[in-house]
């Protein structure tokens, strides 16, 4: 039997027919940082609508004054994400960068997306009712939000893989979610100085259920690196692998992991949490079958500490935690299996 070779992917040919360029005529985005771009990309989105094509963005930067309407079907890309950029410049009031309403089947990669400072009101994208959104090689940087999926009608079928977010107040803000994979997350939010509790790396609302993350890292945060908190709607079926919460850069006593009410068998599988001393790896304020598995915490305060909502029900943790830390503050914690968790 002749067997047949490798072969390779096609390499990116932004020149194949299958694009529209976003700086040719009769579109004529400038990309200098200075010029508004607005108008002239939003006109090549439609028209590659029309066409059934894509939009590409070569090397520069894309100021852009309003909101760019995203539409079914049209993919974006860049020629890569540290060499172009859609930006905007400070607005004083919420403004959506990149808005994906009730679209399915589009893709947007290779680019950067920016605003004026975490402290503005630029939010790098929004969607919602929005299926079947794949995000590739795409960083977010100086905004108030970087991600923000949901707050609406569900969206569904969203991949995202190889994010990169710094100096965002909120990099992934996620609520309405279903059937999702979220791959190789990088981000190390704001630090305020500890003036907020509120923001932090990821934040996980009402109707997430069956969403998918692995390979993840964040780093720094106003509050925390990463809090449950599913208010008027149950958060389900969500699954973490290979995860790092660093929680030592941040200047308030904010921890890890915040888990509160209404939230239901969360799996944690290799999970690393750096605390600061005087601070715990966890907040539990709520879950019901919370389930953590090959847990390190080499640095922090104490495990975990007892924190307002609902008492939690059937939730675990196994492994390790530094010898010189304690187990609890703040109260006895109920409703928690921690005999698994061993000093060394």
């Amino acid at each position: 039997m002749k067997l047949c070779p490798f072969r390779k992917a096609n390499p990116f040919n932004p020149s194949d027919g299958t694009w529209l360029w976003a700086t040719a005529s009769p579109y004529n985005a400038v990309g200098n940082g200075t010029n508004d771009d607005t108008a002239e990309i939003q006109a090549c989105i439609n028209a590659a609508a029309s066409a059934g094509k894509g939009v590409y963005f070569p090397a520069g930067t894309y100021l852009i004054g309003s909101s760019l309407n995203l539409a079914s079907g049209v993919n974006l890309r860049g020629a890569s994400r540290d060499t172009t950029e859609i930006t905007m410049g400070a607005k004083a009031s919420p403004t959506l960068m990149l808005v994906a309403t009730n679209i399915t089947g589009m893709a947007i990669s290779d680019l950067l997306i920016s605003g004026s400072a975490p402290t503005g009101n630029e939010y790098g994208m929004a969607s919602t009712g929005s299926t079947y959104i794949t995000l590739e090689r795409m960083r977010f940087d100086d905004l108030r939000f970087g991600l923000k999926v949901g707050a609406g009608t569900n969206c569904t079928h969203w991949t995202v893989d190889d994010f990169l977010s710094r100096n965002c107040r909120m990099p992934i803000c996620l609520s309405n979610l279903q059937d999702s994979t979220f791959r190789n997350l990088d981000s190390a939010a704001y630090n305020d100085g500890g003036a907020s509790m509120t923001d932090h790396n990821l934040y996980i609302e009402a109707y997430v259920n069956r969403v998918l993350f692995e390979d993840v890292l964040f780093t720094d945060n106003g509050g925390y690196c990463m809090q449950f908190w599913s208010d008027g709607g149950l958060t389900s079926d969500i699954t973490f692998r290979r995860m790092t919460l660093d929680a030592r850069g941040d200047a308030k006593s904010g921890g890890c992991l915040a888990i509160g009410w209404a939230i239901e068998d969360i799996t944690f599988e290799d999970l690393t949490m750096y605390a600061k001393t005087n601070a715990p790896a966890i907040y539990w304020g709520g879950g019901t079958r919370v389930v953590m598995t090959d847990v390190a915490i080499p640095s922090g305060g104490w495990v975990y500490e007892v924190a307002g909502g609902d008492d939690p029900s059937a939730c675990s943790m196994s492994g390790t935690y530094h010898v010189s830390y304690s187990m609890s503050t703040g109260g006895t914690l109920t409703g928690v299996n921690v005999s698994q968790m061993v000093a060394n």
